[in-house]
């Protein structure tokens, strides 16, 4: 029983390492190619209307906010 606790707790530290690895290496992916999008007051930009009661699987689900 021990034996099995020590496997999983090493496959546990191995699997945590990995997946901190894999984040960073996606974020350092991510942080090179995104754009900063600067707004300005009185630039149009579409909202997302979250008001919406039902389905609206075709419908428009933004707005216009001028």
């Amino acid at each position: 029983m021990q034996k099995l606790e020590k496997v999983l707790s090493e496959a546990y530290s191995k699997a945590k390492v990995a997946a901190l690895r894999s984040r960073q290496k996606c974020k350092k992916y991510y942080d090179r190619k995104v754009r900063e999008c600067k707004l300005l007051p009185g630039d149009r930009v579409l909202v997302r209307n979250v008001g919406l009661k039902g389905k609206h699987k075709l419908g428009y689900i933004w707005k216009e906010i001028p």
